[in-house]
C-alpha cells in the first residue's frame, strides 16, 4: 500500500523497465523523490508531457488500485534545456496547470503521476473520459486493520464540483463512515495557509475525536498514528530516473515507445507518433486533435 510500504532506490546503472528492455548509462543516475515534492512538481508546471504521448487514460478503480498497491514502479523523466523547454512539445499533467519553463518531461509514470495529482489535489475538472468529478478516500478504518484492498475508495457527481471547502465541512461524515477525502493532503491549515492541514491544531483535535469515537472498530492506534498514515503518504519514496537533456528528440521517443511496450499497451497510433515526431510530423496535434468528429473518437477509444 502506498501508505504503508517504502520504496527504496538502487544504484546500479543498468535499469530494467520490467518489458526487458535495459538502457545502459554512464552518466545519468537514479534517485527517490518523496510524494510531496513529485506533487508540488506536477502543480507548478514543471512536469509536463511530450506531446507525443498520449493522455491520462486509467480508470477510477487503477487510481484506487495505485494507493492500495505494494509495487508503484520507477519514474522515468528527460531533463529539458531551454531550447526543448521552450518548444512547443509539452502539455501539463491532468488538472495541472501549464507552464513557461517547464523542467523535466515525463517519459514514464504520466499515469501514476496524474492519478496521484487528481486523488491528492481534487481538480476542478472531470475525470478523464467520464462525466463526473471525482473524489477518492482513504477509509482509515480498513486501513488500520490491514484490510488494503477497500482502503481506498472513490465517489462521483455529474453536476457539481466538491471543493475542498465542502468536503471539509462534512468532518462528522468523515468519522461516522470512516473515510476521509485524500485532498485533505494538499490542504491548508486554516489558521496559517503556509501550512499543511494535517499539521494544524483542527486536523488533530478531529483526529482525537476519530480514534476516541471509532475505538470500538480500530486496533490500538492514536491521533499521532492517524497524523503517521497520512504523513506517510507525502513522504513515500519514489524511484525516479533522469535523461540528461543532452539527449535528443530521437533517441527519446525511441525509449518511450520500448519503455511503453508493457502496461497500457501502445496501440499503432501511439507507436507511429513517437517515431514519427522526431521527423517534424505530429499526428495527436496535426491529425487526431482536429478531427473534430465525436464518433471517430468513439470509434477509435473502443478499438484501441
Amino acid at each position: 500500500m502506498l501508505f504503508s510500504i517504502q520504496s527504496r532506490g538502487s544504484g546500479v546503472r543498468p535499469i530494467n523497465f520490467a518489458c526487458g528492455f535495459v538502457i545502459m548509462v554512464e552518466v545519468e543516475n537514479p534517485g527517490t523523490k518523496e510524494v510531496s515534492s513529485l506533487m508540488r512538481n506536477v502543480a507548478d508546471g514543471s512536469y509536463v508531457i511530450p506531446y507525443f504521448q498520449r493522455g491520462f487514460e486509467w480508470e477510477p478503480s487503477m487510481v484506487s488500485e495505485l494507493l492500495q498497491n505494494y509495487y508503484t514502479g520507477l519514474l522515468l523523466f528527460w531533463d529539458l534545456d531551454d531550447e526543448n523547454a521552450a518548444a512547443e512539445h509539452w502539455d501539463p499533467v491532468w488538472g495541472a496547470s501549464a507552464s513557461d519553463e517547464p523542467q523535466k518531461a515525463i517519459l514514464d509514470g504520466q499515469q501514476r503521476l496524474s492519478s496521484l495529482y487528481y486523488a491528492i489535489h481534487n481538480p476542478e475538472r472531470k475525470f478523464p473520459n467520464r462525466k463526473s468529478y471525482y473524489v477518492f478516500y482513504v477509509n482509515l478504518v480498513e486501513a488500520f486493520n490491514e484490510e488494503y484492498e477497500d482502503a481506498v475508495t472513490y465517489s462521483w457527481n455529474t453536476k457539481n464540483y466538491d471543493s475542498w471547502t465542502d468536503l471539509r465541512s462534512n468532518r462528522d461524515q468523515w468519522i461516522e463512515t470512516g473515510e476521509v477525502p485524500l485532498c485533505i493532503l494538499s490542504a491548508s491549515d486554516p489558521d496559517d495557509p503556509n501550512d499543511r492541514y494535517i499539521d494544524s491544531d483542527e486536523f488533530e483535535e478531529w483526529a482525537q475525536r476519530f480514534v476516541k469515537e471509532r475505538e470500538g472498530d480500530l486496533p490500538d492506534v492514536s491521533a499521532f498514528d492517524v497524523y503517521k498514515l497520512f504523513n506517510g503518504i507525502l513522504s513515500y519514496d519514489f524511484v525516479v530516473y533522469p535523461l540528461g537533456s543532452d539527449r535528443s528528440m530521437p533517441d527519446i521517443c525511441n525509449i518511450f515507445a520500448k519503455v511503453n511496450d508493457t502496461g497500457m499497451k501502445l496501440s499503432t497510433f501511439d507507436l507511429m507518433n513517437a517515431f514519427l515526431y522526431p521527423h517534424g510530423v505530429n499526428l495527436r496535434k496535426e491529425l487526431w486533435e482536429n478531427l473534430g468528429n465525436e464518433s471517430l473518437t468513439r470509434i477509435w477509444t473502443r478499438t484501441c
